[in-house]
């Protein structure tokens, strides 16, 4: 189950290059805050996450962004075989994680520095 607040141990907007560019990015970001609660993820992830963000938003204004082709997408098989953020049976996730893609709902983040 997603969660819609999640809290990080650092600060997005003073980490690396590549995480700056995910926060700054509203739909690489849920994707990256959304995929990141329940899944491993590898050293490109978040190359992957603005990459997906780019192929979701053509979808959206085709208008055929269904939880198919979210699925499709972050599992590699659209575009990217073998360069999935989500496994290749996660298509039950790929439907809970489109409201959220949509902007339906919102997946919000507190930062809690450890001190």
């Amino acid at each position: 189950m997603i969660k819609e607040t999640l809290t990080l141990v650092f600060n997005p907007e003073k980490s690396s290059k590549e995480i700056q560019e995910v926060f700054a990015n509203d739909l690489a970001r849920t994707l990256w805050l959304g995929i990141r609660q329940g899944h491993l993820k590898d050293e490109l992830f978040e190359k992957h996450c603005l990459l997906y963000a780019k192929m979701i938003k053509r979808a959206k204004e085709d208008g055929r962004l269904t939880s198919e082709v979210l699925f499709r997408i972050l599992s590699g098989m659209a575009k990217y075989p073998g360069e999935g953020i989500i496994g290749s049976k996660e298509r039950d996730f790929a439907a809970e994680l489109l409201p959220f893609v949509n902007g339906e709902k919102t997946i919000s983040y507190k930062v809690e520095l450890k001190k």
